[in-house]
């Protein structure tokens, strides 16, 4: 047994530690001794542990976008040491206090959005201006802009933003307030002229979609989502919009000289800035979910050819030429409704959210007519269904037929269908695979909504899933 210290000294090799938990969420477990913090990675949800236990683990040494971890950490309970809670502020925060317990007080609410985990993503500020996120909040009730919250809890990492986390409700104090009114910011030097803004808010801006394309139109501006290159059909999603990796994203508005992005998540900035990197005549500034792209030479289109990765946008604005006038909107025209399309692909590494974790149940809407729910596991670049667990496709189309990329290792899996969701029966048992991913072809009984495909032996990973509509 080394010191956890000692633990974080090294990038690799099989270490056991002894700390008390500061944190658990599904099979994230993090745990400091009076030397450092580090985060156990458990392949399955550890039992019969909670905050403040003192356990025994060991695990593999590597760094997970920033987190430092022992992997596929097995272990065991334990006694002698105890759990408190070090009063601190954002200012004094430093990577060396990831995975440890603090307090922070006096934190004001400026944001909350819901993520795919369906708890909280919280954003906070001190009285300085400082801000981090509290990811992944786990609160008693509703938390609203203004509030101030008092946190006890853990200090997580997405890459190299730190944030709080924490395990139970009572480790947060919220009292309810008002926004704070913020001192009136410095106009920027912006070209003169017209500005616009066009909301992702809901579909009333939308004039096209269907699978391969998308448009929104809105004062002047008209913003167009080709699928292009992207493995997954176009994005029907609003507030925010989503834009597939490998897709093609166009902005059209007269004498642009400037365009900001309101990004959704601070997860998706990084996608954004790396599809305008390399672009000529562009310079990109980003403060905090805001991208602003400053252009050398006025222009009536922009286009990003190929999306580095999804991203997901709540609005943008643009600056049009001096004296450019912003078109009226035109009045969405009739169009007749797009045929439902008899087929839908959807590559699961688009469904990844950074900086989660997984190891529990897990869904994702794949669009507004298939979702696909884990019952452990976990969405990264591929869908993981962990041995003994199942996924469920569930559609509002009857479907003819389902085809999974799957691979990882060689070994079968069982499929079970429905009409209902609840009354499952045996359609196909041993459906092979090989661990170079291929495709696995599945046809279905008339009228099936529901599919189950159930891993009794190995982990089964499906990196595509194309869902053929009867």
């Amino acid at each position: 047994m080394v010191t956890i210290a000692e633990a974080l000294a090294a990038t690799t090799g099989d270490f056991t530690v002894k700390g008390v938990i500061t944190m658990i969420d599904n099979s994230n477990v993090y745990l400091q001794d009076a030397t450092g913090a580090i985060c156990a990675y458990m392949s399955l949800p550890p039992q019969g542990i909670a905050l403040g236990d003192t356990i025994i683990v060991t695990g593999g040494r590597l760094d997970y976008n920033g987190l430092p971890e022992l992997s596929n950490a097995t272990f065991e309970k334990s006694t002698g040491l105890t759990l408190s809670a070090k009063e601190t502020t954002l200012a004094k925060l430093t990577t060396a206090d990831i995975c440890t317990y603090v307090k922070i007080t006096g934190l004001e609410v400026t944001s909350v959005t819901v993520g795919n985990s369906g708890k909280p993503d919280i954003m906070l500020k001190d009285a300085e201006g400082k801000t981090i996120k509290f990811y992944k909040a786990v609160v008693e009730g509703t938390v609203n802009v203004g509030d101030k919250l008092d946190v006890t809890g853990a200090i997580g990492v997405f890459k190299t933003d730190l944030q709080l986390r924490n395990t139970l409700a009572s480790e947060v104090v919220v009292t309810p307030g008002t926004p704070s009114t913020p001192d009136q910011p410095e106009t920027p030097d912006a070209p003169a002229g017209e500005s616009a803004t066009i909301s992702f808010a809901d579909k009333a801006n939308r004039t096209v979609y269907n699978t391969q394309q998308q448009v929104w139109v809105q004062n002047g501006i008209t913003v167009t989502n080709d699928k292009a290159a992207s493995t997954s059909n176009v994005g029907d999603y609003v507030n925010p919009a989503r834009f597939y990796k490998s897709s093609k994203l166009t902005i059209a508005y007269e004498g642009m000289k400037k365009i900001v992005f309101n990004v959704a998540f601070a997860d998706r900035v990084a996608a954004l800035t790396d599809s305008l990197a390399g672009m000529a005549g562009v310079t990109v500034t980003v403060d905090d979910l805001i991208v602003t792209v400053e252009l050398a030479e006025a222009t009536n289109t922009f286009v990003i050819e190929t999306m580095a990765n999804q991203t997901r946008i709540r609005e943008i604005t643009v600056y049009g030429k001096s004296g450019a006038q912003a078109p009226e909107t035109p009045e969405k025209p009739e169009t007749p409704e797009t045929p439902d399309a008899s087929s839908a692909t959807y590559t699961f590494v688009d469904y990844k959210v950074e900086g989660e974790l997984g190891g529990s149940a897990a869904t994702r809407d794949l669009d507004d007519t298939v979702t696909f729910a884990i019952s452990a596991g976990w969405f990264t670049s591929e869908a993981r269904i962990y041995k003994n667990a199942n996924g469920i496709i569930t559609s509002k189309k009857a479907m003819s037929s389902v085809v999974v990329n799957a691979g990882y290792k060689s070994s079968t899996f069982n499929v079970y269908v429905s009409e209902d969701g609840e009354n499952w029966t045996v359609h196909q048992e041993g459906v092979a695979y090989v661990s170079d991913y291929s495709d696995v072809t599945i046809e279905l009984p008339a009228n099936c909504k529901y599919v189950k495909l159930d891993a009794p032996n190995a982990q089964l990973r499906i990196k595509t899933l194309t869902v053929n509509f009867a």
